[in-house]
């Protein structure tokens, strides 16, 4: 398995705080655009997802994390470096406002260390404080940006998917490893990894 199929295969939705993560390990969470993924599509992945962590309870052995991956974690990061829906973040002032928000020291419950900006989805790694999660970081970062967007596109709505994903907390990862799957993510429109000059935040045109 290659670098690319491994970093695809390790994502996890986060719909609740995972309880097995090591306090104050760092830990790659990922957040979309609303329609990065069609709803009718989400709610099945959602489905399945659910219906399979009922009929498997952890602790998950290796066997059942690898029919995880190819069932519920994979299609999810395909379908996302489709690049389906509006991709705004391809906008520059869209991308420079999200990567602003990442850079505020306030209200970020955990030591920031790097990001990747791609067109409808953006991925972060972090660790979180302690008593926090990486979906608290993700809602904390959705929050800020959601007023921000919606302002200079003049319109109402949600701007973000509710739910983010992370990385399973059952494969705890050095941070270089989870930095070499940053590296292995599709073409970065803003990255931590790769600095680009930050634009003005002009009008949306």
């Amino acid at each position: 398995m290659n670098l690319l199929t491994h970093a695809r295969s390790l994502i996890v939705h986060l719909g609740r705080r995972a309880a097995c993560r090591p306090a104050n390990a760092p830990g790659l969470v990922t957040f979309r655009l609303a329609d990065a993924v069609p709803a009718e599509r989400l709610n099945a992945w959602r489905r399945q997802r659910d219906h399979w962590r009922q009929a498997h309870p952890a602790p998950h052995a290796d066997s059942a994390r690898d029919d995880y991956r190819r069932l519920i974690l994979t299609p999810m990061q395909e379908w996302l470096d489709a690049g389906d829906g509006e991709c705004l973040l391809r906008q520059p002032w869209a991308a420079a406002i999200v990567e602003d928000a990442l850079l505020q020291p306030a209200g970020v419950p955990g030591h920031l260390h790097d990001w990747v900006i791609q067109p409808n989805h953006v991925h972060v790694l972090i660790t979180p404080w302690p008593g926090h999660s990486l979906e608290s970081a993700a809602q904390a970062w959705m929050a800020a940006t959601t007023p921000r967007l919606n302002g200079l596109l003049q319109r109402r709505g949600p701007v973000w998917q509710r739910d983010a994903v992370d990385h399973l907390p059952q494969d705890p990862q050095p941070l270089a490893a989870w930095r070499r799957h940053l590296r292995t993510c599709g073409p970065a429109l803003r990255s931590s990894l790769r600095p680009t000059p930050p634009p003005a935040l002009a009008q949306a045109s």
